[in-house]
């Protein structure tokens, strides 16, 4: 190879690697990185020191230690590399959410992603594209996710609603939304189906407004700004732990702006690092003990807490709407994979708070699937999803009859 080719492809190869280092910047910026990116900060940042010790030693001329300077730094650069590799492939405990869904992004979850109004007197929505489709695919399943012109998991609703017709609308997470079931396999679809063989007399139209990644402050506003002109009959709100944690990360109404948009609470300052290498991850989690959230454990009970008590107004004030616009609620605390197995419910002293201060509906399904479900740690992965930890099929429907059970012992559709 000549020294004009050598030379020309070893330029080529420092632009595209400080293309790929602002790349990474870029990302950081928006609390975002990419393994590509991430691989070459590395070697920007190895390059960088090496290029100021080198320096340093032509300053105190020095020049015979800049071969093994040169040795070092580079034995460096391949040791941190090869254990950066090792510890997000081989290790993989360390990945976020989004890593651990075969994405090779980080994404911070202080990142605000909602839809964002640009009407002043209208709050940002926690919803997908309107008529939209898009494949929802992992190791366990595969399936095409349809929005209606709401955005919701749903075909389209009329607004008229008829005179013998009996309107229920589903609020939740993924969970609602059937995250690991075809559509027509949600709880909120299979609690219809089993509803409509007992009114035979009325038309039972269930909604579905599970949103993947809500939370009950997203849900509440979901109904007000879109959903409310649907005349619901019954408005079923479906919590589980991860709503805690959201709350967490995004606080509760102050995420809302006044200029239509939003901002959750801010993550620590050297979130960019822990985005960007795995050995600080592994630093972060098993020497100083920092949680998925980048919390200590003293911190992080503290932000539960308090989660939990806004989680509690945010009930309180669905049951003041409720009675305000004439529809029923019933709230259904639902238990993660985990908890079924611990047989521990972490939301056990909100149940309690909501039931001894309020006469508000509540439905405690942990109890019903070890009860009446009979779901033991033996049997627990024949209702979930071992790796995803959403419901299957068989869950849904175990879930829908929780409901189904809970709407007819508390009459809450009158004969």
């Amino acid at each position: 190879m000549s020294k004009k080719l050598l030379k020309m492809t070893k330029t080529i190869f420092i632009i595209v690697i400080v293309i790929l280092f602002l790349f990474q910047c870029v990302l950081l910026y928006f609390g975002v990185s990419h393994l590509i990116g991430s691989l070459s900060f590395i070697l920007v940042t190895v390059w960088i020191i090496y290029f100021i010790f080198k320096r340093i030693l032509c300053l105190l001329k020095k020049e015979k230690y800049l071969a093994n300077t040169r040795l070092f730094f580079g034995t460096v650069l391949v040791l941190w590399i090869i254990t950066e590799l090792f510890l997000r492939f081989a290790v993989c405990r360390y990945d976020s959410y989004s890593e651990n869904k075969r994405l090779a992004f980080y994404i911070s979850p202080y990142l605000a992603k909602e839809t964002v109004s640009f009407s002043p007197w209208q709050k940002p929505l926690h919803v997908y594209h309107s008529n939209d489709s898009k494949v929802i695919s992992c190791d366990e399943y595969e399936y095409d996710l349809i929005t209606n012109s709401e955005g919701i998991r749903d075909k389209e609703i009329a607004e008229q609603k008829m005179n013998d017709e009996f309107r229920i609308i589903g609020l939740g997470d993924s969970f609602t939304e059937g995250r690991g079931a075809p559509s027509d396999s949600s709880w909120v679809k299979l609690l219809e189906n089993r509803l409509q063989q007992v009114f035979a007399d009325k038309k039972i139209t269930t909604i579905n407004a599970g949103i993947s990644g809500s939370d009950p402050f997203f849900e509440y506003d979901l109904l007000q700004e879109r959903l409310l002109k649907y005349e619901p009959d019954l408005v079923i709100l479906a919590l589980n732990m991860s709503d805690v944690e959201d709350v967490i990360v995004r606080g509760g109404t102050e995420r809302f702006q006044d200029d239509g948009t939003i901002r959750y609470n801010d993550g620590p300052k050297w979130e960019w690092l822990y985005a960007t290498s795995y050995i600080f991850r592994h630093i972060i989690h098993d020497v100083f003990g920092y949680d998925r959230l980048l919390l200590k454990p003293a911190e992080r009970n503290i932000r539960q807490e308090q989660s939990i008590e806004k989680i509690f107004s945010c009930i309180k004030k669905f049951a003041q709407f409720g009675r305000l616009k004439k529809f029923e609620l019933l709230v259904v605390f639902h238990p993660m994979l985990h908890e079924v197995l611990v047989k521990n419910f972490k939301y056990d002293k909100l149940i309690k708070k909501v039931r001894s201060e309020t006469n508000i509906n509540v439905l405690n399904l942990l109890d019903y699937y070890i009860l009446e479900g009979k779901m033991s740690p033996e049997t627990v992965l024949e209702y979930y999803w071992e790796k995803d930890q959403h419901h299957n099929s068989k869950g849904y429907e175990l879930f829908a009859k929780g409901v189904y059970d809970s709407i007819l012992s508390k009459r809450l559709i009158k004969q």
